[in-house]
């Protein structure tokens, strides 16, 4: 398992009308708490891009992830 602590983001698997979203990974909260979430990506409708991590357990987005990775298992 590696972190990633770069620019790169996961891959957006999931396109929707007016954003996408990858397949859940696990990130960490200012180096020291996990979560599984989900990175959001769209365009506003002002042309605006922006960007998000969102975690399905909290129904929210979150803030402060320093690092992510890929290790769950598709089942």
């Amino acid at each position: 398992m590696e972190w990633i602590r770069d620019e790169r983001r996961p891959t957006i698997t999931d396109q929707l009308e007016v954003y996408g979203k990858s397949d859940k990974v696990i990130v960490l909260i200012d180096d020291t708490e996990p979560l599984v979430a989900e990175y959001n990506r769209g365009t506003t409708i002002n042309g605006e891009k922006w960007e998000q991590w969102y975690c399905p357990a909290y129904e929210d987005t979150i803030e402060g992830v320093t690092a992510w990775c890929d290790c769950i298992p598709k089942i």
